[in-house]
């Protein structure tokens, strides 16, 4: 796109400590569940690995205008020829919400601020963990213990249009008729689900190929999934050795451009992750020390955000890292379309992506216990142990709430796809 930087938002709730427990959830401990799959750096294994659960999908006649507003900044300068951009996932209106206690995650519509939709991710017991929004306008959730699911994000795409979800009191048995796909897994900790790009079609105006890296942790052995769009199938297995002892393993991540994975343990000692999306290589960087970290980013330069009580930025290019002033941890992170990154606590601060200066700050009613933004602009906040997710205006010009979410509801993820975008752009 233009010269102007971007942020990619991901994940919301990084920290250190083997057994420190979660912000509002109990310590992770490891599950009695047997081994998922070893293999070496860079193996393949066959989708046989993983089971999977797909759903047919055959397009409706159903569809919907959501009336959007316009957001050309979100859109390639140059979109390929006969190609509608706006058509597609860009026009998405929706963030994504887990309600972890109940195994389900929520759709908001973020244009006129209520919950549309409220979806369990697997067929028994699976706290959901971290959300990622396609550029087709699919989400995908990590489950814990329980796999990756895969839901359609527009009704058009569902098998089972008239058998999904009306709102948050209209959950429907497992699947819902807009799941796409199931892959159980099993691992005692599976905190990381990410979509790649995909390449835009011309002719269908749909991003096609996306993969969707995942990442578990077994008996202290951390590994790294790669899994088909269509079906959820295992494509490659990569053992990522070298780490530091944790519950979690991987917890937060993100793609760049080139869709190759970055991650960040939840642990003392952490390091961040970075696996090839080509060569599937493994490359381990040391943080700079004595830091917390919760929120985790990929900008439009390729430059690597992690956000505590400071914001540190990597650049893979020169191996440098840069400090900025921060607000108060736990701090969840996002960035809108100025090139602000806004940092959750209990005040949200914006900070230049450039600069490093801040420059906002807004005051949500409860502290952020995730934190994302929309297509048009506005800053999500899920309160702490409040059931309610707010839209903050960026500019402070007022705010919209939506109730009703679980008390131990969070965000955490790229809510939305707007960070999918952003790189991918």
């Amino acid at each position: 796109m233009s010269g102007r930087r971007w942020l990619a938002c991901v994940g919301f709730f990084l920290g250190c400590g083997p057994a420190v427990a979660e912000p509002g959830g109990s310590t992770g401990t490891s599950g009695d569940s047997t081994g998922a799959s070893e293999a070496s750096v860079g193996s393949t294994v066959s989708a046989a690995d993983t089971t999977t659960t797909a759903v047919s999908s055959e397009t409706s006649e159903d569809t919907i205008d959501p009336g959007f507003p316009d957001f050309g900044h979100l859109i390639p300068d140059a979109p390929t020829p006969g190609c509608d951009p706006e058509s597609g996932a860009e026009r998405a209106s929706a963030i994504w919400v887990a309600n972890r206690a109940e195994g389900t995650v929520s759709k908001i519509d973020t244009v006129r601020g209520q919950e549309v939709g409220r979806y369990l991710v697997a067929p028994a017991d699976a706290a959901p963990q971290t959300i990622s929004v396609s550029r087709n306008g699919d989400v995908v959730v990590a489950t814990d213990h329980g796999g990756v699911v895969m839901i359609h994000g527009n009704l058009e795409d569902c098998s089972d249009p008239g058998g999904t979800s009306q709102g948050a009191d209209d959950v429907r048995a497992f699947p819902d008729g807009c799941v796409g796909w199931f892959a159980p897994m099993v691992y005692e900790h599976q905190r990381t689900a990410v979509w790649t790009s995909g390449t835009l079609d011309a002719e269908s105006c749909r991003y096609e190929g996306a993969l969707v890296w995942t990442s578990g942790i077994q008996d202290g052995e951390v590994e790294v999934r790669r899994l088909g769009p269509e079906g959820g199938e295992t494509k490659d297995v990569t053992a990522v050795v070298g780490l530091a002892p944790s519950v979690y393993g991987i917890y937060g991540a993100a793609v760049d451009s080139g869709n190759n994975l970055w991650g960040v343990q939840y642990a003392t000692d952490a390091r961040l992750v970075r696996v090839d999306h080509e060569t599937l290589e493994v490359e381990l960087v040391d943080l700079p020390p004595d830091a917390v970290y919760y929120g985790m980013a990929v900008d439009a330069s390729d430059r690597v955000w992690l956000c505590s009580g400071q914001a540190q930025r990597y650049d893979p290019a020169t191996g440098n890292w840069d400090t900025a002033p921060s607000t108060s941890a736990p701090s969840p992170c996002a960035v809108d379309a100025q090139g602000r990154l806004w940092i959750g606590g209990t005040t949200i601060n914006a900070i230049d992506v450039d600069t490093l200066e801040v420059v906002a700050s807004l005051s949500p009613p409860v502290g952020s216990f995730g934190l994302g933004v929309d297509f048009q602009g506005r800053i999500w906040t899920v309160g702490a142990g409040a059931g309610q997710v707010y839209g903050l205006d960026a500019d402070g010009g007022g705010m919209s709430t939506v109730s009703g979410l679980a008390n131990d509801a969070y965000a955490y993820g790229d809510l939305g796809g707007v960070g999918l975008t952003i790189v991918g752009s």
